[in-house]
């Protein structure tokens, strides 16, 4: 009992400070430069998290619990789930169903899907004349992240926002866009994450780093298309975080055969306002989402042009890789389209978003 008496004392005791108006004033200054300091390693972690310090990281983190904290309390409340859709359209329904009687016996479909047995992300062939699966594919994270930090360690300049680590651990590691071949290998990529090729057995073929993301098509010489983030930016006065959306060509046996951004292609064509219309800043202002290669000479276009689906400008581009032209461009009426196919030498379809404000989609 007598600690606590000294404590009770001890803060009861009366206590005079006196300040001068100069020691005043250097407190002031100490903590005016302390907040410019916490600002700028705020500013400088949210700006580039990746690349950004200890110190910067921890700020950044303190100065989101206010963002934090009320997420937690409207998931606890039931009010947001960043996975949930907005209004739920299929009630008392669940699962995967199909018509058999709308199938063919040839038709198949690969679909992706993260097994809650399993806890990890697995790919099937599915027969959907029959609905059973014909083959699964498993791959080995713990390979590809292997043979990616491999071939990272050999790079000049590999892209730092690229995580090899937390985004391959087998629970959380997706497979987005899966291409399948006539020999059963897979291709696919992780969204904003390196390219994977695997074979019939999921044993890993080869893997491309980068942050590749959205569409892989096959062009008429079976080479594949697909759209990666430049790093660092090909534009000038941009930050970190930029997003350069990056046409790439790569090869069967995972050779890049052609690299070139969008933003390049259209200033070299003439089209500046459209690489420089975002005010304020943006860091994302085009949002390739399909490299639709052309397999076959038509009216309208040749055997080896690109049709374009750039979202966030609601445009449909006609690109000619060989001479770096842009032939045709169309905006709208579409709003911030998600893809592009040819479908037949005349006549493309377009798959409408119909949205007003495409940054939260995908």
């Amino acid at each position: 009992m007598r600690i606590f008496s000294n404590l009770e004392a001890f803060l009861l005791r009366k206590r005079s400070f006196n300040f001068e108006a100069w020691q005043a004033a250097l407190v002031a200054l100490f903590v005016l430069l302390g907040l410019v300091a916490y600002g700028a390693m705020v500013k400088g972690a949210a700006e580039n998290y990746g690349r950004s310090g200890v110190l910067s990281k921890a700020a950044f983190k303190v100065a989101s619990i206010p963002s934090v904290t009320a997420q937690v309390f409207s998931v606890l409340s039931e009010d947001y789930h960043p996975e949930y859709a907005w209004e739920q359209r299929f009630d008392d329904q669940s699962g995967f169903s199909f018509s058999a009687d709308a199938a063919s016996e040839d038709d198949l479909l690969l679909l992706s899907r993260y097994d809650g047995d399993t806890n990890r992300t697995s790919v099937e062939l599915v027969d959907l004349a029959t609905g059973n699966v014909i083959h699964r594919y498993a791959p080995n994270t713990a390979e590809i992240a292997q043979d990616l930090r491999a071939q990272a360690s050999t790079l000049d300049n590999p892209d730092p926002r690229v995580n090899l680590t937390d985004e391959l651990l087998p629970h959380i590691f997706g497979i987005y866009h899966p291409l399948i071949e006539p020999d059963g290998s897979l291709v696919f990529q992780n969204f904003y994450a390196p390219m994977i090729k695997i074979d019939r057995c999921s044993k890993l073929d080869w893997t491309l780093h980068g942050a590749y993301h959205h569409a892989i098509e096959t062009d008429s010489e079976g080479n594949y298309w697909t759209v990666k983030r430049q790093w660092p930016a090909s534009l000038q006065r941009v930050g970190d975080r930029f997003e350069d959306d990056t046409l790439v060509s790569i090869s069967p046996d995972g050779e890049t055969l052609f690299e070139k951004p969008l933003s390049q292609i259209l200033l070299e064509n003439g089209y500046d306002h459209l690489v420089y219309p975002h005010l304020p800043y943006f860091s994302d202002p085009f949002h390739l989402n399909d490299v639709q290669p052309v397999l076959t000479d038509g009216p309208h276009w040749k055997k080896g042009d690109l049709f374009l689906s750039v979202r966030d400008l609601s445009r449909i581009i006609h690109y000619r890789p060989s001479t770096n032209e842009i032939l045709w461009m169309k905006n709208g009426p579409w709003m911030l389209q998600h893809d592009v196919d040819v479908i037949n030498d005349h006549q493309i379809s377009i798959f409408n978003n119909n949205v007003g404000s495409g940054r939260f989609q995908y």
